[in-house]
């Protein structure tokens, strides 16, 4: 990453140092559309998300024009290790054990979440809104250090997509096998 800028979240409940691109960033949208919005530096994160690399003086202007086409945020990397931290729209939360059916409603209502899933009886994977009014780290250090019902926040990250290196076997006796 190019100049940086400092900032943090929670990850398994520890608050870490953040460092944000200047200019990359990561949208949900298939990369034929992003070619065709005329972006160029392009690269794959997860099976729906792309690292999308633009001059620096234009990020802001480019991340308009991919939220034209999907969910879009900053990149950013762990300051410690510089391991990429590539958030997405989608936040996990692990509410505390005595809470009701009712707070948690309140708490959709008043953040605008989307319910994608629910996990366990406590555990849910939320999507931000339009109407949230935040990015994905706010709202995990906000839910995290403001609501006494959320036992843990946490960000739900693109990661990159690798390809397996692996071979098929080539032993005579395992290709003759019957399955």
């Amino acid at each position: 990453m190019s100049d940086s800028i400092e900032t943090y979240t929670y990850r398994g409940g520890e608050k870490i140092e953040l460092t944000k691109s200047t200019d990359q960033f990561v949208v949900e949208a298939p990369a034929d559309l992003l070619v065709e919005q005329g972006f160029s530096k392009l690269e794959q994160v997860s099976p729906t998300s792309n690292r999308v690399t633009v001059v620096a003086d234009v990020l802001e202007i480019a991340m308009v024009a991919g939220r034209s086409l999907g969910p879009a945020h900053h990149a950013y990397a762990i300051s410690s290790t510089r391991q990429e931290f590539l958030i997405s729209d989608r936040v996990f939360v692990s509410f505390s054990g005595d809470v009701r059916p009712a707070q948690i409603d309140a708490l959709m209502e008043r953040y605008a979440l989307l319910l994608v899933k629910m996990y366990l009886d406590r555990v849910y994977l939320f999507r931000l809104s339009d109407r949230t009014g935040m990015t994905p780290l706010k709202l995990v250090r906000k839910l995290t250090e403001n609501e006494e019902i959320v036992r843990a926040a946490d960000h739900d990250l693109n990661y990159r997509v690798q390809k397996c290196g692996s071979q098929a076997p080539s032993k005579p006796s395992y290709l003759d096998r019957q399955v």
